[in-house]
């Protein structure tokens, strides 16, 4: 039951960010915020970065390492609807999405990194940022294990 609350809460608030009013953005970001922080459980972003194998030595080139990068999310089961269109848009199953924040996030989720969630890895298929204004306040990610 906490999930359905969770799901419509998140549903509301984000439906509101996108047929509101221009320039009232703020309130209804914030808002976004608090219920995934209230929500949300401790997220990682996995990214796979080069790393120089020794900095004091720069011609030896970069190893590739996995990065993390905390944030919180909240995941949520895909409705069907949206399991049809991204089922045919992206030829896979994908059963979840998860949305970040991302405020406090110092990387840019891509398609193809993965997402630590509640000790299970998640590979990022698609995603859309929420970015009411000029400031990308959450991440819309659409997951597959």
């Amino acid at each position: 039951q906490r999930l359905t609350i969770k799901s419509l809460l998140i549903s509301s608030v984000k439906m509101r960010l996108f047929h509101m009013p221009k320039n009232d953005y703020t309130a209804d970001a914030q808002d976004a915020l608090e219920l995934v922080d209230e929500f949300g459980i401790d997220d990682a972003l996995v990214k796979i970065e080069g790393v120089p194998v020794d900095v004091n030595k720069p011609w030896l080139g970069e190893t590739d390492t996995e990065v993390e990068y905390p944030t919180k999310g909240v995941k949520l089961p895909l409705s069907d609807s949206q399991q049809s269109y991204y089922a045919n848009s992206l030829a896979i199953k994908v059963t979840d999405l998860i949305y970040m924040e991302a405020v406090n996030i110092t990387a840019v989720p891509q398609v193809g990194d993965r997402v630590l969630h509640d000790g299970e890895y998640w590979k990022i298929e698609a995603m859309q940022d929420l970015k009411p204004a000029t400031v990308t306040v959450m991440y819309t990610l659409i997951v597959s294990r």
